[in-house]
């Protein structure tokens, strides 16, 4: 008797609210990561979120999209540290004329950076700078970094299997991104697509190309080459 009445309510539920579809039918909710194009492992996920657009006819949806970007470090050779520090010249001099002050707008991991050089730069001599910048670029050099980005978009029914998004070009209107939710069996894929064109504007250079997520690899085992994560 229950299950008839369950039934019957999800039946008319159905009818009356013609937004109301399966999760197959519609991308309610999902997680997808970005497939490389020459087959490394790339840790760049994003997670949807969705609810009925305000539009019915085209049918859309509103997305929340959180991407989640965890980038490995690349931990340079000793010659390398080496070389980069000899082209430094005066170490203590170049640490109190280029590492003082933050420059404006720059991002949070720069900023810190920049002071955990400022703190190794009050060593009392060159030596004790060097063997302190060196300490600071292993812990580096160990670090992956996540970087964590929340997107609204807004994706438009075109036929049952798939729901396009083109985004605002904003001031860079020599970039055009197209989003696309295509349906894989009972689960959807993700693909973006951008096309850019030459502009004057220095930031807005784009390079064309097509970046595709899959829900088959949304969760990956792997060992990160880190010792440290900072968000």
């Amino acid at each position: 008797m229950k299950r008839l009445f369950a039934l019957i309510l999800a039946s008319v539920t159905a009818n009356t609210n013609p937004a109301v579809k399966t999760a197959t039918d519609v991308p309610w909710q999902f997680n997808v990561s970005e497939v490389s194009k020459d087959g490394h492992v790339v840790h760049n996920r994003l997670s949807f979120n969705c609810v009925p657009g305000v539009s019915s006819v085209p049918k859309q949806i509103d997305c929340v999209i959180v991407q989640q970007n965890l980038q490995e470090p690349t931990p340079p050779s000793r010659g390398d540290q080496d070389k980069a520090i000899s082209e430094m010249g005066d170490v203590l001099k170049v640490c109190s004329e280029n590492f003082g002050q933050a420059k404006g707008g720059e991002p949070r991991h720069e900023t810190e950076f920049r002071a955990k050089i400022q703190n190794a730069c009050k060593a009392k001599d060159r030596a004790a700078a060097i063997d302190a910048i060196r300490a600071v670029a292993e812990v580096e050099s160990q670090t992956c970094k996540l970087f964590s980005v929340v997107l609204r978009k807004t994706f438009t029914e075109v036929d049952k299997d798939t729901w396009i998004s083109k985004e605002d070009p904003g001031i860079c209107d020599n970039i055009k991104v197209t989003s696309t939710l295509r349906r894989n069996r009972d689960f959807w894929n993700y693909s973006e697509v951008e096309v850019a064109t030459p502009s004057k504007n220095s930031l807005c250079h784009g390079i064309s190309g097509t970046t595709h997520f899959t829900w088959d690899k949304a969760v990956t085992a792997y060992d990160l080459k880190c010792r440290y994560v900072e968000m």
